[in-house]
């Protein structure tokens, strides 16, 4: 874990991202079909979820999705929510 303030507030680092699904697309050739619906699995999964606890993604795209492509299976994270409130 990594802290630092940056105009009085405060920044708390509790991981580094992998790398952005955007990145990783445009380095690799081929996924496997397994690997694509395992990815739009977790991503439709993660929406549903966010959504379900009342917030909202306005900006869903490769960009805001961190995958971790080291894994026989990859495992995404989405980042950049807005709250509805």
């Amino acid at each position: 874990i990594e802290t630092f303030e940056i105009d009085k507030e405060l920044y708390i680092i509790f991981e580094y991202p992998n790398e952005r699904l955007l990145n990783i697309i445009l380095k690799r050739e081929y996924f496997s079909e397994e690997e694509i619906i395992s990815i739009v699995r977790q991503i439709f999964e993660a929406i549903y979820y966010v959504h379900s606890q009342g917030t909202v993604e306005m900006q869903l795209f490769p960009e805001n999705i961190i995958l971790n492509d080291t894994e026989d299976t990859p495992f995404i994270k989405i980042v950049d929510f807005f709250d509805l409130e």
